[in-house]
């Protein structure tokens, strides 16, 4: 009788699963809207740790520079005084890019939209003129396809993104405050932490867990930052070297040099043949040949001088995997795709490597 009892229930268990898994495949839509309205709730949190994540160590340095002070006030609120530090150049970041650059980005755009008829015109009459490049080039398609971007739907579909932007501000504040209540308090959420894996996680997988998962948040944190701070030396000096030849549109184009140094191997491809060609309508392409000679000399100096010096730490990649990388990743997850594939496979290798030297993955790897 018992075990009829038992196998009815199996049954009906079963039967419910079924039955919510079927509502559940049934109204898909509506189940994706309730998890993303429900995951919306957390975006302040989880911009608050991505916050973090970027300003603790800065932070914790600084903190650890304070702690050496003969001030008993400034060793005491070493840690508030160096998060304060890290949060006020942040400041004096933002208030310098509003008050100098965005005034000459939001110039330089609305008149490049402006002479945008009138380079259109000048590059079709040189095509037209120009034999050989009038059989290979095909301007009213090109044409035909950037109006197909430009319709009113993805017009939109932009506006909508903006106006989320600008919506966002409110979220972007309460995440900063969490960002910092979050290095404040880390000596207890760290603990915190180590007693919940000390009650429910034990094992050596966990110590190979947490061995990996700081290597990995190495990688990526030396990786991202430091291909961060070198975009944004090469779009100053692209900017600024522009500026003194009177390239039009100068800060624009740094921020497309800037952009395009995050993305490896095609990012900075695009951005120089974008800057070869406005300065070859302003300047003719021959006399514009001299931007292409600055972006080869500029690149040499990124990848043997600049990159180097700022990525103290090696992702361990070679320039094989980066390509493939870079591919693979864009085609499945777009331009973030592109900028954190390479990490991600210095991740990958890693552990492949750990695995090989001794058929374990036991986090006694000494290779990256």
């Amino acid at each position: 009788m018992r075990q009829l009892e038992n196998k009815w229930l199996r049954i009906i268990l079963c039967g419910i699963i079924l039955i919510l898994v079927y509502k559940l495949a049934d109204n898909y839509k509506e189940v994706f809207a309730a998890v993303k309205s429900f995951i919306g709730v957390f975006y302040p949190l989880i911009g608050g740790c991505v916050i973090a994540f970027f300003t603790y160590r800065p932070a914790r340095k600084i903190e650890e520079k304070l702690l050496y002070s003969k001030n008993n006030f400034v060793k005491r609120r070493a840690r508030g005084l160096g998060i304060l530090a890290v949060y006020m150049v942040f400041v004096i970041f933002i208030v310098f890019v509003g008050t100098f650059i965005f005034p000459k980005l939001y110039k330089n755009t609305q008149e490049l939209i402006l002479n945008l008829p009138q380079y259109y015109s000048d590059v079709s009459r040189y095509i037209s003129e120009n034999e050989t490049l009038s059989r290979f080039v095909d301007l009213d398609s090109a044409r035909e396809k950037l109006f197909s971007l430009l319709n009113i739907e993805n017009i939109n579909r932009w506006v909508g993104v903006i106006s989320g932007v600008a919506n966002s501000f409110l979220s972007v504040f309460v995440s900063i405050v969490i960002s910092v209540y979050l290095i404040l308090d880390r000596d207890g959420i760290f603990g915190f932490m180590r007693v919940i894996r000390a009650k429910f996680f034990k094992g050596d997988y966990v110590r190979v867990g947490v061995t990996y998962a700081r290597r990995i948040v190495d990688v990526f944190y030396s990786y991202l930052t430091g291909m961060f701070v070198d975009a944004l030396v090469v779009g100053t000096i692209t900017a600024v070297v522009l500026s003194l030849f009177d390239v039009p549109y100068a800060v624009l184009l740094g921020l497309l040099a800037l952009i395009g140094n995050l993305i490896p191997f095609f990012g900075p491809i695009v951005a120089a043949v974008t800057i070869y060609i406005i300065s070859a309508i302003t300047f003719g392409p021959i006399r514009a040949l001299w931007v292409i000679v600055f972006q080869l000399v500029l690149g040499q100096l990124d990848g043997n001088l600049i990159q180097p010096k700022i990525l103290s730490k090696s992702t361990g990649v070679s320039p094989l995997l980066v390509l493939l990388s870079v591919i693979v990743f864009g085609n499945l997850f777009g331009i973030v795709g592109m900028v954190v594939g390479v990490p991600i496979c210095a991740a990958v290798k890693m552990i492949l490597l750990d695995y090989l030297d001794d058929g374990k993955i036991d986090g006694n790897c000494g290779g990256t």
